[in-house]
Formats: C-alpha cells, structure tokens, sequence
C-alpha cells in the first residue's frame, strides 16, 4: 500500500510505538500546513502528504508534545491516527 512505502520516517519503522499515521478527512490548506513549523513540537517529528500525516514520537505518544488534537486544531480537519503496526497490518489486509 502506498501509506507504507511512503513512509518517510521508514528508519523508524520496526518501533511501531514512536511512529504513527493520522489520516486526515481533507487535504489541509498549504497555509496551515506551512503554520505547523512553527509549532512547539519538542523532538517529535512530521511530514504530511496529502490526506495523511506520518508523525515520529521519540519519546512515545503519551510523552509527545504535538498530540493529534493539536493537528486537527492546526489544520482545520478531522483526523483519526494509528500506530505503525496497525497501519501496516490494514495495508497487508488490504492487499489479501
């Protein structure tokens, strides 16, 4: 599936508790997306594409300061997030 082969965050890939997806219900405008760099994240990491959004939290989601409501809130979207292992586990359902 194409949500796992663009990872960008692929070096993180075998610890699916730091590396989670959220799918978002639109595109998000390219104003807000450009808005998120300013956001205090701490150390965790993100790249969107399209309707989706990888997100790399080193130090795990319950330790991470840009939390997925804040995403919703900064975009203007709905989301709905899952963890890499759950992502990768669709994708090879997906595929059957």
């Amino acid at each position: 599936a194409l949500i796992v082969a663009n990872n960008p965050f692929s070096e993180h890939a075998a610890n699916h508790k730091t590396l989670h997806v959220s799918f978002l219900s639109e595109k998000p405008a390219a104003d807000l997306v450009d808005a998120l760099s300013s956001m205090d994240r701490g150390e965790d990491e993100y790249r969107v594409f399209g309707k989706n959004v990888y997100l790399h939290y080193p130090n795990g989601i319950s330790g991470a300061v840009f939390m997925v409501n804040g995403l919703d809130k900064a975009l203007k979207v709905v989301s709905t997030s899952r963890n890499w292992r759950t992502v990768v586990a669709l994708a090879e359902m997906a595929a059957e």
